[in-house]
């Protein structure tokens, strides 16, 4: 059984929102995994990538089965 992370990102400056499923693997958890997707969708935009995200992303852990 995996740890699935929900995210839900607010719109910035520089994206619209979206939402981002981050799996915890044995390398990163899943909040990692959430925020390396989120900065390579700025990336692919152009946009500098971030530390942290940003402010107001909501989250929803769950668990599941044959997930990647």
């Amino acid at each position: 059984m995996k740890k699935i992370l929900k995210a839900v990102v607010p719109p910035t400056k520089y994206a619209g929102s979206c939402k981002i499923i981050g799996i915890c693997s044995f390398y990163e958890t899943a909040k990692q995994n959430v925020l390396w997707t989120y900065n390579k969708m700025l990336e692919r935009d152009g946009f500098q990538s971030v530390k942290k995200m940003p402010a107001g992303t909501k989250y929803q852990l769950t668990t599941g089965f044959g997930i990647v």
